[in-house]
């Protein structure tokens, strides 16, 4: 697909918007003023704020400000002394606007939708506009609704929804999952004429309904209800400090995620599901007690800094000791003699508190990656200790984690840590399946080539498949860094074509009813509706 805009030869200033990126500010120098330009960024009060160097890319100077909802800004030329205004004043630009006009304008090239639901539901609150409110979100006390241009991480038990109206971000990404698991309600918006009448409502109460690209609000004298979370009670696990294999993967001695790996394996060996399920062993809560508790080191700084830390295990663990060098010899030979062969193995959270019916912990722990190149034992043996302790068993104790224990009356030691270790396979793509709770249809969101190593951050392929009848249909295109440029009057004259159209892949298609086909094995299997990851 080329781009839908002819650019005209004579261009003044130009601004390329790239919402999950930056803006840049362009100038052809046409008439010629020097060639040591660069860009001076003014407050309101005309005092300077900012120089930057502008950089010359394909005939255009170009440099990129930090991003405000209005900029001023004139250009200097250092070797000649003339000075670029715009009939003797600042140029000024809506970035806020230009920004919201680029993502729909993106939304509409990608066929991605203008309302995209993070968590549906119905919510009543009194609209908070990050933009017109100068207090601290922290200490509202009634319920309400944040209306935001972009992430904004808030811990305030009356927050009932969210409403971002510029960034966005994947469904089973760590933002989405802290939208969804601290309010009541979360939706993308990109609609300009809703997003002004939500904005007109700040301070106002409102009724608010999400679905699948469908938002309703209404003023209303309803008050909204302080949400009350329930307590969630966790699995008790018995003490266990030997390394498992999947076959020893039990609900008594490892984490949920271990035992529906364990599951999804003897589906695979019953011939049920076609899917490749990397080899694993898992480091039930005692062997991680024991390493602990060996080290001397993390002791002490342990002792030394009690004010810092709420426990032992919370402090960070320095590698020490003969006790974990030989306890990772030990572990990489049996990671060797299950199967796990490649240099870079995952290394994956399994907590007691792992995928519980009744409580959301998706995303809440760290996975990571440790590197085996076999060339410098005692390397390896730090790098994979390091990401057992400090990466993976760690992130009991990150904030969120905290948080959601204290919302959920979960007693700190009640989640016992657990880690999964399997060989890491490089996908070409990497696919995250759903059921649609509106329709009650899979949904498919796929990441081609190197997106699907920062799919956090950038929209996916997204198809729908009908369980009933076996249709597939291509809903949406994989967003990335894609931009939209504008002229001096705030026009769009450019948008980046698409690049990757999947509608002729026939590939991809039987792939993705292949994905689908097993999704649906399992979910019979397991008997409810199951997120999954596939690569």
């Amino acid at each position: 697909m080329t781009s839908n805009f002819n650019q005209p030869q004579f261009m003044a200033h130009t601004y390329k918007v790239m919402p999950k990126k930056d803006l840049q500010i362009r100038t052809d120098n046409n008439p010629y003023l020097g060639e040591e330009p660069e860009l001076v960024i003014t407050n309101q009060s005309d005092d300077v704020e900012d120089v930057i160097p502008m950089e010359k890319e394909e005939n255009l100077y170009c440099a990129s400000p930090i991003e405000n909802n209005n900029i001023k800004y004139h250009i200097n030329y250092q070797d000649t002394g003339n000075i670029d205004y715009k009939d003797g004043k600042d140029y000024e630009i809506n970035y806020k606007k230009m920004r919201q006009d680029a993502t729909l304008a993106l939304c509409n090239q990608f066929r991605q939708p203008l309302v995209q639901p993070l968590k549906k539901g119905k919510t009543v609150g009194k609209v908070v506009s990050t933009e017109q409110f100068n207090g601290d979100i922290s200490k509202i006390k009634e319920p309400f609704i944040l209306v935001t241009p972009s992430r904004y991480e808030i811990e305030n038990p009356n927050l009932s929804g969210y409403i971002f109206t510029s960034d966005n971000y994947m469904d089973f990404s760590f933002g989405g999952f802290q939208a969804r698991n601290n309010a009541d309600v979360c939706v993308f918006v990109f609609d300009p004429k809703v997003i002004e009448n939500l904005e007109n409502l700040h301070n106002e109460n409102i009724e608010l309904e999400v679905k699948d690209n469908f938002i309703k609000f209404n003023k209303t004298d309803k008050a909204g209800k302080t949400k009350i979370f329930p307590k969630v009670e966790v699995p008790k696990l018995k003490p266990c400090d030997k390394v498992l294999t999947s076959k020893e993967y039990s609900p008594d001695v490892i984490g949920a995620k271990a035992v529906n790996l364990r599951r999804l394996e003897e589906l695979k060996e019953q011939g049920k599901i076609d899917i490749t399920i990397p080899k694993s062993i898992a480091l039930p809560h005692g062997y991680i007690q024991n390493l602990y508790d060996n080290n001397e080191i993390q002791e002490k700084t342990y002792q030394e800094k009690k004010d810092i830390y709420p426990c032992k295990e919370a402090t960070r663990a320095k590698y020490s000791g003969e006790y974990a060098e030989k306890s990772m010899t030990e572990l990489r030979k049996i990671i060797k003699e299950n199967g796990i062969t490649s240099e870079e193995v995952m290394v994956r959270s399994a907590f007691s508190g792992d995928d519980l019916p009744d409580y959301p912990s998706q995303n809440m722990y760290d996975s990571t990656t440790a590197f085996l190149d076999s060339s410098n034992e005692e390397r390896n043996n730090k790098e994979l200790y390091n990401r057992i302790l400090n990466n993976v068993a760690l992130s009991k104790w990150g904030l969120n984690p905290t948080l959601s224990r204290q919302k959920y009356q979960i007693p700190d030691d009640d989640i016992k840590v657990g880690v999964i270790i399997q060989d890491k396979i490089d996908y070409d793509s990497s696919f995250k399946v759903h059921t649609n709770t509106d329709s009650g249809n899979l949904k498919v969101e796929l990441y081609t080539d190197e997106w699907a190593s920062v799919s956090d951050s950038h929209k996916p392929h997204v198809f729908s498949y009908d369980k009933a009848t076996g249709e597939l249909s291509y809903d949406s295109i994989q967003m990335m860094d894609e931009g939209v440029t504008f002229n001096e009057d705030g026009e769009i004259i450019d948008i980046d074509p698409i690049e990757e159209d999947l509608s002729n892949n026939e590939k991809i298609m039987e792939q993705i009813k292949k994905v689908a086909q097993n999704t649906l094995v399992v979910e019979k299997e397991f008997g409810a509706p199951q997120d999954m990851k596939v690569g």
